[in-house]
């Protein structure tokens, strides 16, 4: 009976000793989870100097509103160079002026390029050498660094952070964004885009959480449906 009892003793000591354990650490390995994926904590450099002619400020006029949010350039050819931004930035298309710095053009809705669903619209002004399509990679996944780089609220806007999660339809990161920043570019460290902002996840009182980004796949699927080639 004594050898019964004694092992009991053990075994409560033991079951003791791991939930104290558990309780001193638990905050600690919060924190280090949460440092992951704190965009205010990624401490790296971005040179997204290679894609600032890459990027274009969108201002939708119409008769009833004015939207504006960002673009992503992405291909040209002889005639018309081509961006790809939100369709709901475009919900009713008006009068559409696309900017870069001292750069500003009309911009036209590609035919039947519209898909509220996937939520990508292309547009197109006449061919320039002053914009620069950018590179896209399909070459991405969790835990991999990534920035968000647009325009929100007509301010030119670096946001780094992590891809979260990857699902069939979307990627999630901590790379914040900002209203205003829908269109706006998802990329990794070599300025490749892997995704388009569009939208984000907010807590009750409409405070940001998450990034939700068209993946580069789907991007890349829908150009070559109209016939645009990317860069890649």
């Amino acid at each position: 009976m004594k050898k019964k009892y004694k092992r009991k003793a053990m075994m409560l000591l033991v079951l003791v000793t791991c939930v104290g354990a558990l309780v001193f650490f638990w905050d600690k390995l919060f924190v280090a989870d949460t440092g992951m994926t704190t965009p205010t904590e990624i401490t790296y450099t971005f040179d997204t100097a290679v894609i600032d002619k890459g990027l274009v400020r969108i201002v939708n006029t119409t008769s009833a509103y004015t939207n504006v949010g960002s673009g992503v350039v992405v291909s040209f050819d002889e005639d018309y160079t081509y961006i790809i931004t939100n369709a709901h930035v475009l919900d009713e298309v008006g009068s559409i002026e696309v900017t870069n710095g001292s750069f500003m053009a009309a911009a036209t809705v590609v035919e039947l390029s519209r898909n509220t669903v996937l939520d990508i619209i292309v547009l197109k002004v006449a061919k320039t050498d002053y914009l620069v399509p950018v590179k896209i990679s399909t070459d991405y996944k969790v835990s991999d660094l990534v920035v968000t780089v647009g325009y929100p609220n007509g301010e030119y806007s670096v946001k780094a952070g992590l891809i979260t999660a990857i699902t069939d339809v979307r990627i999630n990161s901590s790379a914040k964004i900002d209203y205003g920043s829908s269109g706006s570019g998802l990329f990794n460290t070599q300025m490749e885009l892997v995704g388009l902002n569009k939208g984000m996840i907010v807590d009750t009182n409409n405070q940001w959480l998450s990034t939700i980004s068209i993946k580069s796949h789907d991007i890349l699927t829908y150009l070559m449906g109209l016939g645009i080639n990317a860069v890649l």
